[in-house]
């Protein structure tokens, strides 16, 4: 069982990242429960939690390690220079397809974002299976219309914004807002 630090933690001071090394970890096998502790720790600490689980279903570490391992569920983190700069899962794997959710830790904010965001995409969308063809050819975005910065990175990252669905989007206040869905696929042509 996971324990919250018994003192309150204190705000990281901004730094400036580098972004010489990209590492992508997975969990399982690259991520262990440690390391998804200090995940949620950074997440709670740039105030992101709320946003990045805006409907209210993960509200604690112990909760975030269990959502991480959910079958149906593929989740990364990603390391510049070694340091935790964002994290992403896929789910609602249909055919070629799988829907993307992003989070970039506060440090990595910006141009930073911008970069592995383009990172992340370019790797997933060139995954092959055993028989050479693409695992993923088309990643489908979700993401709630209050959201700016996230809708932002969306549009930077070369996403097709199809529309809105209104209240799709549940909100832990019990209320809803409107989903923007969009979509990158692999070949641009398509």
């Amino acid at each position: 069982m996971l324990h919250a630090p018994a003192t309150p933690r204190r705000p990281r001071p901004r730094r400036v990242p580098t972004l010489e090394v990209l590492d992508i970890r997975a969990h399982p096998g690259g991520l262990d429960a440690i390391d998804l502790q200090a995940l949620w720790e950074r997440l709670e600490d740039d105030g992101l939690t709320r946003h990045v689980f805006h409907d209210g279903s993960v509200a604690d570490a112990e909760a975030f390690i269990a959502f991480a391992g959910a079958p149906g569920r593929a989740f990364y983190a990603v390391y510049a220079d070694g340091d935790p700069a964002a994290l992403f899962w896929l789910d609602g794997r249909a055919g070629r397809s799988a829907r993307i959710h992003f989070a970039v830790l506060r440090d990595y904010f910006g141009s930073p974002a911008r970069i592995i965001g383009f990172y992340v995409t370019d790797w997933l969308l060139s995954v092959s299976g055993s028989d050479g063809r693409p695992l993923i050819e088309v990643l489908v975005g979700v993401t709630p219309r209050t959201n700016g910065a996230a809708l932002g990175l969306v549009r930077d990252l070369g996403f097709t914004v199809l529309g809105t669905i209104p209240h799709a989007a549940p909100m832990a206040n019990g209320r809803s807002t409107g989903a923007v869905v969009s979509y990158l696929t692999r070949n641009k042509e398509e």
